[in-house]
């Protein structure tokens, strides 16, 4: 592979269509990469010819303002006949369109799930996100406003200690979740605890 100069890489300046090549090159290759897991894990691959960015460019073009890498068809990989430059709000539009879960043994798309359910399709999918399955997904959570009494709050407070003891483990120790400890920890919430 010979490289090429197309200065769209200089350092700390790169164009924003070499970033969003770069950005999809990591998410299907890159195992530590925070997206993998959508992508590469799930065999989203891109075509071999965009190894290259010029050829990238070439198929792309520059990418438009406030536009961002989207695949027409999500079960396939990235390449010239299913790629497009779509606005964030479109993607997202998309991905709640097409993206199918299920609930009560039925496939339903975020957006059939707002239909059927009456769950906002954005709500829904952050669940999904967040891990949360079936009928997770369209059941209200149930939360108490005072998760930790004063005395956790100080506990918690007391045993927080930066990579010893930190937010994942005191969300075990104190079965809440590692936002209610970060949050208790850092006076978000609980401001009147002392």
């Amino acid at each position: 592979m010979t490289k090429s100069k197309h200065g769209h890489a200089k350092t700390g300046n790169e164009t924003s269509s070499y970033r969003a090549w770069t950005d999809m090159r990591c998410k299907c290759r890159l195992k530590s990469h925070r997206q993998y897991k959508h992508y590469g894990n799930l065999g989203i691959n891109f075509t071999e010819r965009w190894n290259e960015f010029a050829a990238f460019y070439a198929d792309m073009g520059e990418r438009p303002e406030g536009h961002v890498l989207d695949r027409i068809d999500l079960s396939k990989g990235f390449s010239k006949d299913n790629c497009k430059w779509s606005l964030i709000s479109e993607k997202n539009d998309s991905r709640l369109k097409t993206i199918t879960v299920r609930i009560d043994g039925e496939m339903l798309t975020f957006k059939e799930i707002e239909k059927k359910y009456g769950v906002s399709a954005n709500r829904a999918y952050m669940r999904h996100k967040a891990g949360l399955t079936g009928q997770d997904l369209i059941t209200a959570v149930k939360t108490n406003k005072k998760a930790l009494s004063d005395d956790q709050v100080r506990a918690i407070r007391s045993d927080y200690i930066p990579y010893v003891c930190g937010y994942k483990k005191l969300s075990q120790k104190y079965k809440v979740s590692q936002s209610i400890i970060y949050r208790c920890v850092h006076e978000i919430s609980y401001r009147s605890v002392k």
